[in-house]
C-alpha cells in the first residue's frame, strides 16, 4: 500500500451483513488524473478522487458513476469507505445512509451529502456540475 503526500490511506472497515466490501482507499488525489475508461471503479465499491480542488467519494453501480462528497456531512468519515446497500452508501463511521443519486440521508433527513454529476470522457474524470 502507498502512502505520503498525495495519497489518502484507510483501513476498509468489516461493513454490515449482506453489503458490499469497500476496496482499500489507498489512491493518488491528484488533479486531472488519466482513468481507464471504468475498469479503476469496481462495481458495488466507493472511491475517493480529488477533481477540480474539491475531495469526492465516487461509486459505480450497475455500470453507471455516481458522486459525493467524500466528507459524511455527520461527523467527516470518509464516504468512498462505506458500504453500498441498494441505491445508497451506508457511512463506515455511524451508519448513515446516503443515496448515490441525490446524496439524500434516509437516516435523518436533516442531513445531506452533496452530490456531484461526474462522467468519464477521454480517459478523463470530468466534474460536469454540482447537483445541488
Amino acid at each position: 500500500m502507498r502512502s505520503g503526500p498525495g495519497y489518502l490511506a484507510a483501513s476498509p472497515p468489516s461493513g454490515p451483513a449482506g453489503g458490499v466490501a469497500p476496496a482499500p482507499s489507498t489512491f493518488p488525489l491528484q488533479e486531472g488524473k488519466a482513468f481507464e475508461p471504468l475498469a479503476e471503479f469496481p462495481e458495488g465499491r466507493g472511491r475517493a478522487v480529488k477533481l477540480n480542488g474539491v475531495e469526492l467519494a465516487v461509486f459505480k453501480l450497475e455500470g453507471r458513476l455516481y458522486a459525493l462528497q467524500n466528507a459524511c456531512p455527520h461527523e467527516g468519515a470518509a464516504l468512498a469507505d462505506g458500504t453500498i446497500e441498494g441505491s445508497e452508501v451506508v457511512c463506515p463511521g455511524h451508519g448513515y445512509r446516503f443515496n448515490l443519486r441525490t446524496g439524500a440521508c434516509s437516516t435523518t433527513p436533516d442531513l445531506c451529502a452533496r452530490a456531484y454529476k461526474v462522467a468519464l470522457r477521454h480517459s478523463r474524470l470530468e466534474l460536469d456540475k454540482d447537483l445541488k
